[in-house]
């Protein structure tokens, strides 16, 4: 309110006064418009009304009265802001207006109408997705599955429209949630998305992590090829067929058990062949076998298993070769045996596998000289087997590898090849010692049998009629009488 006194005056006096008074009225608020936003609001937007154009004269605050309308029909009050619609009151299809009323606190100003909008359709979210299984391998086929679908505020259902993609690139005509087994290869790498759809549009696509298909069979098993039963040897060959390739049988490794130890060996599968020379204990029976692993480490199943014995006493001339395997090769290691019993041969041995026979050469000297003037003929030749008897036989041959066999037909273990007096002279009569024996020309020569020398070569031949295993045989060769 303004007040104003009035007082009448001259230059000598103040006269008369009177006094008025004016109130300043309040001036009403003006919008000029209204406008909602979202201007195309879906499903999960709030709505907000708000003023263009607000003008107060008194520089009053902008305010409002606000009246929501959907489909026509006005809402309550909203809460807690009156200028926000919550998503929550609103679905699709709705028609959605404000009024605003700008108003200061002295008064109500002018009322405008915001434009309707009308909510549109949500569409569903990205679902999450993922491939089974997650380490595939080279015959698995792989499923697309849902982790978590969609969500669609709408509350449609949601369908999927899959798609593959194998190293990158889509698969046209790949469309089921299944991709098959004979489409994965090895080291191949696959993904799936999925593309939801509410019926009215589409949603964001998800997309699985990407597997790549593993080498996850095992390869082929190995064979290993037939071994020697018994062996001299300390030491075998295992070797046999496999089937070669990275995928298949990158290497092979060799067990060897014999009952106590387990050595293992690892070479390569090579042009579809492998081979290892696996140490074998004297006296032990030794099994072997083998498994195939491929370049991811898979491993075969156990092939088949071969054994070997190492015999104990063993043959020390086998393995060298067709030696002793012959009357043109025979083992011939010793010196000229004497006729006077001040030596022996000894001789270990075994037949075993393929080996059918065993030859020995043994050179043998007679001194007749010395017969004659002991007066005795000393030259007795003898072999004795004494281990292995029941297991192996002999046939001698004198003079010459060629000549015929004492007593073919015959089996036999002992041989003796001795001189004496058998009385078979014409007018001789057998001496009471039958080994005398005098020189030619002598006083008695009608007497005795002349000494002379009976020295000569003999080929023994040794051989195995029955069943093979590590049983050996021994033999001593003596020359001379004890």
């Amino acid at each position: 309110m303004w007040e104003v006194t009035a007082v009448a005056t001259d230059q000598w006096a103040d006269g008369g006064s009177d006094v008025d008074s004016v109130t300043i009225g309040n001036t009403e608020p003006v919008v000029v418009s209204a406008v909602i936003t979202p201007g195309v609001p879906k499903t999960t937007s709030d709505l907000t009304v708000a003023g263009v154009g607000w003008y107060d004269d008194d520089a009053d605050p902008e305010l409002y009265q606000v009246r929501w309308y959907k489909n026509g029909t006005l809402l309550p009050p909203q809460s807690p802001d009156p200028m926000v619609v919550d998503d929550s009151v609103i679905v699709r299809g709705d028609v959605v207006y404000a009024e605003l009323t700008a108003i200061d606190a002295y008064g109500v100003g002018n009322t405008v109408v915001a434009p309707s909008v009308t909510v549109i359709n949500t569409a569903p979210t990205a679902p999450v997705i993922a491939i089974t299984p997650s380490t595939p391998g080279e015959n698995d086929a792989l499923t697309c599955n849902l982790v978590t679908a969609s969500a669609d505020p709408d509350g449609d259902t949601v369908t999927y429209t899959v798609a593959w993609y194998r190293n990158g690139v889509l698969m046209p005509g790949f469309t089921s949630s299944t991709m098959p087994a004979t489409e994965t290869t090895y080291a191949d790498s696959f993904y799936c998305t999925a593309l939801p759809n509410d019926g009215y549009e589409n949603g964001d696509i998800g997309t699985s992590p990407a597997v790549t298909i593993q080498d996850l069979n095992a390869p082929p098993a190995p064979v290993v090829s037939s071994i020697a039963r018994y062996i001299n040897e300390t030491s075998a060959t295992v070797a046999g067929s496999c089937v070669s390739g990275s995928l298949d049988c990158n290497s092979v490794q060799i067990s060897c058990n014999n009952g106590s130890t387990t050595a293992t060996y690892n070479v390569a599968c090579t042009a579809n062949a492998f081979s290892q020379v696996a140490a074998v204990d004297r006296g032990t029976t030794t099994t072997c076998s083998a498994v195939c692993i491929d370049s991811s480490n898979n491993t075969s199943l156990a092939s088949n298993s071969v054994v070997t014995e190492s015999c104990n006493p063993y043959d020390a001339y086998e393995g060298s070769g067709t030696y002793g395997d012959s009357s043109a090769s025979p083992i011939a290691e010793w010196t000229t045996l004497a006729d006077n019993n001040s030596t022996s041969i000894s001789i270990v041995g075994n037949i075993v596998n393929t080996d059918s026979r065993d030859w020995y050469k043994i050179t043998t000297s007679d001194n007749a000289v010395a017969d004659a003037a002991a007066g005795v003929n000393a030259y007795k030749f003898e072999i004795v087997m004494g281990t292995g008897a029941t297991d192996y036989d002999i046939l001698v041959r004198k003079g010459l590898s060629s000549a015929t066999a004492a007593c073919v037909g015959t089996s036999y273990n002992d041989y003796t090849d001795d001189f004496y007096d058998r009385g078979d002279a014409l007018n001789h009569v057998v001496p009471a010692d039958r080994n005398r024996c005098t020189s030619n020309g002598s006083g008695t020569w009608y007497l005795y049998n002349e000494c002379q020398s009976f020295a000569s070569d003999y080929w023994i031949e040794v051989s195995r009629p029955v069943g093979t295993n590590c049983q050996h045989y021994a033999m001593t060769i003596y020359n001379g009488r004890p």
